[in-house]
Formats: structure tokens, C-alpha cells, sequence
């Protein structure tokens, strides 16, 4: 087989990966509040939702040749996410709220939501644990940019 067939093969086979991933069904556990919590958590719209961590969709984009790898960056753009990481800062750009986390892998993962979406997050404190949903604008190796975004702060477990 001459290259141009494998890199085809390749290209297919991570297409169909991708597509397989981004259409099953995801349901994610809801918060509900304990005696002792005095937060009101919302419940979050279902959405369709990927299991991929930014590292998995990074491998992806790894595992195919150079030339190709545009095209498979451009396949996880608009796909739904859900990653935890730990709160860093927020700001306020063009009526929107712009949130700042950090990823377990020292990732940036940089949200943007609307004002009435963060709600959750005015009494959370600098690295409270919050899961964020939301639509892949940017994958990088060091950051990602979401769109969209909704918030869950996990409980702890007693």
C-alpha cells in the first residue's frame, strides 16, 4: 500500500471515531442539594455530550499525518464537552462572563457563558472543583476554548 491509502485509511478510521464519540448519548449525574447546603443547584439541560478529555482529543489529532491534522481539529469544533477542573478566575467581556479553570493536566480551559449561566459560581471560592459543559470552539495542547458553558460544583462526599 503506498502512503496516500493509509493516510486515507487513518483519516477515515479517526472520522468515524470522532463521529461514533460525539453522537451517543451522555447523561451526566445532577446535584441535588443535602440538608446542609444552602446553594440551590440548577438542573442543567441534557445535553449530547463527548467522554473525550482534552488529552483523548489531542491523541486523535496526534495519530493522524501533519497535513491532516486541520481537518480532524475542525471535526471537534461545535462538539459538547464536559471537563472538570478547578476554578481560577472569572471577568466580564461584552456582557458575557469569561471563566477561567485549570485542568488536572495544568490545561486552560476558558469558558464563555452567559452572565445569567454563572450564577452558581458568585459564592464559589478560587479552586472550588466545578464541572463545565459546554461547545469546543479552540483545542490546543495548553488550553481550550468553550462556548455556551454551563457549571456543576460537585458535592463531597462525606
Amino acid at each position: 500500500m503506498n502512503a496516500s491509502i493509509i493516510a486515507a485509511i487513518i483519516t477515515a478510521s479517526v472520522s468515524l471515531l470522532i463521529w461514533w464519540l460525539t453522537h451517543r448519548s451522555k447523561v451526566s449525574p445532577l446535584i441535588q442539594p443535602s440538608p446542609t447546603n444552602t446553594i440551590v443547584v440548577p438542573t442543567l439541560p441534557k445535553r449530547r455530550t463527548t467522554d473525550l478529555s482534552h488529552k483523548q482529543i489531542l491523541d486523535c489529532i496526534d495519530a493522524v499525518p501533519p497535513l491532516q491534522r486541520d481537518g480532524i481539529l475542525a471535526s471537534f469544533v461545535g462538539v459538547y464537552v464536559s471537563w472538570p477542573g478547578r476554578l481560577f478566575g472569572a471577568s466580564k467581556v461584552a456582557g458575557k462572563m469569561l471563566v477561567h479553570l485549570r485542568a488536572k493536566d495544568d490545561v486552560g480551559i476558558h469558558c464563555l457563558s452567559e452572565l445569567s449561566d454563572c450564577d452558581l459560581l458568585l459564592v464559589a471560592a478560587k479552586g472550588t472543583k466545578v464541572i463545565v459543559t459546554g461547545k469546543i470552539i479552540v483545542v490546543d495542547s495548553s488550553y481550550a476554548r468553550l462556548e455556551d458553558c454551563k457549571y456543576e460544583i460537585p458535592q463531597n462526599k462525606p
